[in-house]
């Protein structure tokens, strides 16, 4: 039996959205619909004589104006005002819940919202929380709580759409006010979160996390994905984990690989691993060289090499790759720099020298400095 496609209703219905758009198509729309809004605003036109469906666009407006327009804007805007623009820049805001400029124009909406349309107002999200919009994840948590909801029941119930950011921010501040069992069974979830959120979201969620879960509990799922954040971020200490908790996670991620790297080498092991919770990461190159990114210095070893290796400044590092990928060398070769340029670890960490590139020893007293270079980044 064949599948009965309704391709004239599909028309119709198209149609219908072209011809009466409704808030969730507005808001949706790109910042190119409202290019030539802003074009004309700067040929003349006020904000205040825009058409009703072209200031629909107001909330894409927010980011093609300068300071001096939106400030305009902002001026003109409580004369606009309509309960189809809180519709609007709900949905926008969902999408979008970063954009400060967004958010000062739907602030000002939910006041008009609150004075002249209170009851419809009190029905939704923001007339439950209230403002400001910064607050409204944490009190959304406390509703779900009171009322006994799901994240999901709660966004049903509310109208928060489950593809946006905003749903992303709720679901972070829901975890860091979770218990142990809550936050082991939404471990994926959690993970794909630690990825994506913002720091400021982030760091009271895995605080609540490595309260409640000890270290011998926690799945390799969550090792992994702190550790691929850490990578991406610039400081340990920006993530909000105690230099304990790095410490044994990028143990625990590394460990194989740098005992793949240093094979028998058993001094250059214990080094890295002592200083573990430094690594953002390590990289294997070809002819048996490996990278261990330690964010101020790139360390390239060897397992040829078995009582020295190099840490270069990363741009240094970067440079020397680039050569290394592009010229014809053989695998087991790196290039090297003229000794005139290379200090030892023990000079760089006495503050007698401060070169871009340094030799690091592993033996007798030459491995308290290479530790000390690699585990601070004042040098």
């Amino acid at each position: 039996m064949l599948d009965f496609v309704p391709v004239q209703l599909n028309e119709i219905k198209l149609q219908l959205e072209v011809d009466f758009p409704m808030p969730y198509d507005f808001a949706l729309k790109k910042e190119d619909s409202a290019v030539e809004i802003i074009d004309r605003i700067r040929s003349g036109t006020d904000f205040l004589d825009l058409s009703n469906t072209d200031f629909n666009y107001v909330f894409q407006l927010t980011n093609l104006c300068t300071e001096e327009e939106f400030d305009q804007l902002k001026m003109n805007f409580p004369y606009r005002i309509t309960s189809n623009l809180f519709d609007i820049g709900w949905i926008y805001c969902q999408y979008n819940p970063d954009n400060k400029r967004a958010v000062d124009l739907f602030t000002i909406v939910c006041a008009w919202m609150k004075e002249n349309k209170r009851d419809d107002f009190n029905d939704t999200l923001i007339g439950h929380t209230d403002l400001p919009w910064e607050d409204i994840f944490i009190r959304s948590v406390e509703i779900m709580r009171i009322q006994n909801l799901s994240v999901d029941d709660f966004c049903r119930k509310f109208h928060v759409f489950p593809d946006t950011t905003f749903y992303q921010h709720l679901n972070i501040v829901y975890l860091s006010r979770c218990d142990k069992d809550e936050l082991l069974k939404n471990e994926a979830l959690l993970a794909q979160l630690i990825s994506t959120s913002k720091l400021e979201y982030l760091r009271p969620t895995l605080k609540n996390y490595t309260a409640q879960v000890h270290y011998d509990e926690m799945s390799q799922l969550i090792s992994d994905a702190i550790s691929h954040r850490l990578s991406q971020e610039r400081g340990d200490e920006s993530i909000g984990l105690s230099p304990t908790m790095l410490q044994r996670i990028r143990q625990q991620r590394f460990h194989s690989v740098l005992e793949d790297c240093t094979i028998s080498n058993q001094s250059k092991l214990n080094v890295y691993n002592a200083i573990a919770g430094r690594i953002k990461n390590v990289e294997l190159l070809t002819g048996g060289y490996y990278a261990i990114d330690f964010g101020a210095y790139i360390v390239v070893d060897s397992v040829d090499w078995s009582s020295h290796a190099y840490a270069y400044v990363p741009l240094v590092y970067s440079e020397l790759l680039g050569e290394w990928q592009n010229a014809d060398y053989p695998d087991h070769y790196w290039p090297a720099i003229s000794e005139e340029f290379i200090s030892k670890a023990r000079d760089v960490v006495l503050g007698i020298k401060k070169p871009d590139v340094i030799k690091l020893g592993f033996t007798d007293f030459d491995i308290l400095y290479t530790k000390d270079l690699l585990a601070f980044s004042r040098y």
